[in-house]
Formats: structure tokens, sequence, C-alpha cells
């Protein structure tokens, strides 16, 4: 990436994909004052209200479309407290001790804190190495309300057969993207007690955005093998159209920035609307909650949407 930046006076970088160097790839954006639309990343490497334009700051010039696991996490906690009531709850954070997984589970902590749960408990395990019966056992003694599980799906099934073994049924929310369809292979009798949080569904979708994706995978030959990263492409191709049309033809990467922060609500499509500003880098901050239905293998209809708030003035 630095040599293409080097070599090319790019105005944008746009969906970007740099798997596990997404913090190198936002700080090279900021060294090289390049905007950076859309990176293809569920692990944005800031959280919002840590950059600064008058010091310079990074993450001045990075822009993410969607909410990444960290968020997604703080949305189940926003969730948890909003259904069952913080003050008489007693929430718990299970995961595997590995960096990316341990930042999410410090936000769901700091975010479960403030709400004020009746206590929250963080159960860290070693990587690989997850144990269901012993975590069922410790968090069934604590009368643990809620779980919020940010293992892998198979880790998921064996702690939620394990809990229903044990005669306990608690409520169990993850993000989707961690525990994907391994969901609907807990035992049914956890139905209606389980949530997962996606940045983006497919009701996010407008008529007009899903045509015009349709006929691009008509006109190139392109399969929907990878449409999770195609539609990250899109969308960040999406944003940065817009933001052009708002720049203005005196064009220079410093206006692209003012044009995308004073970007809202913009829907580019194919995920939720995006709203950006000069604190703001997260363009949808929040997450929708869907509940799984195992006795029927799939998800429940009926969704809603956490908005997280930004800090924004």
């Amino acid at each position: 990436a630095r040599d293409l930046v080097d070599r090319n006076p790019v105005l944008a970088l746009v969906s970007g994909y740099m798997p596990q160097y997404d913090a190198e790839f936002e700080a090279l954006a900021d060294e090289k004052k390049i905007p950076l639309v859309g990176p293809y990343t569920a692990l944005p490497p800031r959280k919002e209200g840590e950059h600064d334009h008058e010091h310079g700051d990074a993450a001045h010039y990075a822009f993410y479309a969607l909410a990444g696991l960290a968020h997604q996490a703080e949305v189940l906690i926003e969730a948890a407290a909003a259904d069952h009531g913080a003050a008489t709850t007693r929430l718990a954070i299970v995961h595997p001790r590995v960096a990316s997984i341990n930042e999410i589970a410090q936000a769901a902590e700091k975010r479960a804190n403030a709400q004020g749960f009746r206590s929250v408990e963080v159960a860290a395990y070693a990587y690989g190495q997850f144990d269901g019966r012993a975590a069922v056992s410790t968090l069934r003694a604590s009368g643990t309300d809620v779980v919020v599980f940010l293992g892998s799906g198979e880790e998921l099934v064996d702690f939620g057969t394990a809990a229903v073994s044990a005669q306990w049924t608690p409520n169990i929310m993850a993000p989707g993207l961690l525990v994907e369809r391994g969901v609907f292979e807990l035992p049914m009798s956890l139905s209606g007690r389980v949530q997962l949080a996606y940045a983006s569904l497919p009701t996010d979708f407008s008529e007009e955005a899903t045509i015009e994706f349709e006929k691009l995978h008509e006109k190139f030959g392109i399969d929907y093998s990878y449409s999770i990263a195609q539609i990250s492409a899109y969308t960040a191709a999406r944003i940065v159209v817009e933001a052009l049309r708002q720049a203005g033809r005196n064009l220079s990467r410093d206006q692209l920035v003012v044009a995308l922060e004073s970007m809202d609500g913009y829907h580019p499509g194919l995920v939720p609307p995006v709203t950006y500003g000069p604190n703001r880098r997260i363009g949808s901050l929040g997450g929708h909650i869907v509940s799984a239905d195992l006795v029927n293998g799939r998800f429940d209809d009926a969704t809603r949407w956490v908005e997280l708030d930004s800090g924004e003035d």
C-alpha cells in the first residue's frame, strides 16, 4: 500500500483490505493525508472521539462505513439493558484470550459498567481450550442472567448444550459475525433466548441499489462467492461518489474530507444510512438485533436497530 501511494498521486483509497494491519493502514492514510473510505474490516482500530484535527492526531483521514465488532458487542449490552433492566440483571462476558477479542470484551465491559448492571463478570479462557461445562458451572453458580458470548460458533454450541444439560437457560447474546450459522445448532429449548447483533442486514437494501448491484455482476461476470466483500466495496464507492458530488469541482483531499464530514443520513443502498462528522468516523454507528428461532431454524422477521452515542455535540 505504501508503494502504491508513493508511486501514484491518488486522491483517495477506497475499500482497502489489509487483514491484521488495519491500524497500520489507517496510520498510512493519516501520514500521507489521503482519505481512506470504507476499509473492509470488522475491527476498526479506533473508537469514536479519539482523533483531534487541530493537533493532527491519527484517524483524521479514515472513514469506516459500518460499526465493528466492538461496537456490535456494545449494541448487545444496550439491548440487554433495555430488555432485562440493568439494575436487576447479572451479566457475564465470555471470550477467548486473543488480543483483538480482548479489546472487544473490554469495550463491552466498559459499556456494561456504564449501564449499571447488578453485576458484570468477565470470563476469559485460553484460545482453543473452551470448556462449556466449566463455564456453565461458574456462571450458573454466580446467578448470571445474560451471557454476551464472544467465542466461535462451535464454542457457542458447546456452551448452550452444556447449559441445557445443567437445566439452566440464560439469555445468550453474540455478534452474528463471530458465531455465524452455528447458532442454529443450539438446543431448541433455548429458542427465544438467543439474540445476535449485525452491523447490516438485507433489510437495509434499497430497490435501486439492489438492481444496480445485480447489473454490475451481470456486466462483469462476477459471482456472489464473496458477497460481503462486494457489498463493502460497492458501499465505499457509493460513499465516495456522493462525497465527490458534494465537494464540487475545486477538489482536493482536504475538501473531500470536509465533504465526507458533512454527510448526514446518506443511504449507500446496501447498508444502513451513514453519517460522519468532525468527531465521527464510523458512518453507521449501531446494529440490528435479531432473535434466533431455533425450532424452525430461522431468524425472526422482526428486528430492531440499536443506535450508539457517537459523541458528537
